[in-house]
């Protein structure tokens, strides 16, 4: 076999090399779309229609009724009890359900645009902070989901502060021996 022949084999290997180095990479793109795509769907997009499903039922079942835990008054109107009740439900569940979707959205924004589109390395240093701030919030959603009703209920925080507490001011009143304010 001469030079020449020998060159325009190791060309075509090459050649073929680099197609597949291409079919592989154009693959990995395709199956990082559909991951994000389908994370940002299950993880996102699927629960908060099902919670805004929910808070619409639990809206016109709260609506309907015109009444909370039978608080009506005589003329078949409803208690202010029961409309403050209504209403305070109401800005609970709009409350947790914001949260959830300011919360998490950042996070599925930036897998989205890391899966779409070509970052330019000039901003991938951006790109990475967004990411760790983003993943922080998120996390953060489980904090703020769980402890948003007794931050917003003083029937919560009622139940929620010890008796000893509440009979004596705070802790730090007790040990100093001054009276509770």
């Amino acid at each position: 076999m001469n030079k020449n022949q020998n060159n325009k084999k190791n060309k075509k290997r090459r050649t073929k090399k680099k197609e597949k180095n291409n079919n592989d990479s154009t693959l990995i793109q395709r199956n990082r779309r559909i991951y994000y795509s389908t994370f940002f769907v299950v993880g996102y997009a699927v629960p908060l229609t099902v919670i805004c499903i929910f808070y619409v039922l639990l809206v016109r079942r709260i609506g309907a009724q015109g009444r909370v835990a039978n608080h009506t008054t005589d003329v078949g109107g409803t208690s202010l009890k029961a409309v403050a009740t209504r209403r305070r439900v109401m800005r609970m569940v709009t409350a947790v359900i914001v949260t959830f979707a300011a919360c998490w959205l950042p996070t599925h924004v930036a897998f989205l645009v890391e899966a779409f589109a070509s970052v330019d390395e000039n901003y991938r240093v951006e790109m990475v902070a967004f990411q760790i701030v983003a993943t922080c919030l998120a996390y953060s959603n489980f904090d703020k989901s769980g402890t948003l009703p007794c931050r917003r209920g003083t029937s919560c925080r009622r139940r929620s502060t010890p008796d000893r507490w509440r009979r004596s001011g705070t802790p730090a009143s007790r040990q100093s021996g001054m009276p509770p304010s």
